[in-house]
């Protein structure tokens, strides 16, 4: 995909940019650091750019925005936490109070 260029899971909400026709979107890693990327790919489908984005820890992101300048990634409290879903038997996403 992408010239094999693109390196990290996809959101399933992409955004479009009605103006420019890119398509901008994120994609959240539980197991290495960056926790977060954040891609562009342009109207003709190529990719354009990919920012690794610095979270504390990894994250449950479901969805993100865009303006027509900035796009707003959310830093939730929602933390992927493999051990309490071990030590509880629940789900590894944790609201980090």
């Amino acid at each position: 995909m992408y010239d094999k260029k693109l390196t990290h899971a996809v959101t399933a909400h992409p955004k479009i940019d009605p103006e420019t026709k890119e398509m901008i979107f994120f994609g959240y890693e539980l197991q290495n650091e960056p926790w977060c990327k954040y891609s562009e790919v342009d109207a003709n489908g190529r990719l354009r750019s990919t920012t690794p984005i610095a979270l504390r820890f990894p994250i449950m992101m479901h969805d993100f925005a865009i303006t027509e300048r900035y796009a707003c990634i959310l830093d939730a409290p929602l933390r992927f936490m493999p051990d309490v879903m071990i030590k509880e038997n629940t789900l590894p996403f944790v609201f980090d109070k």
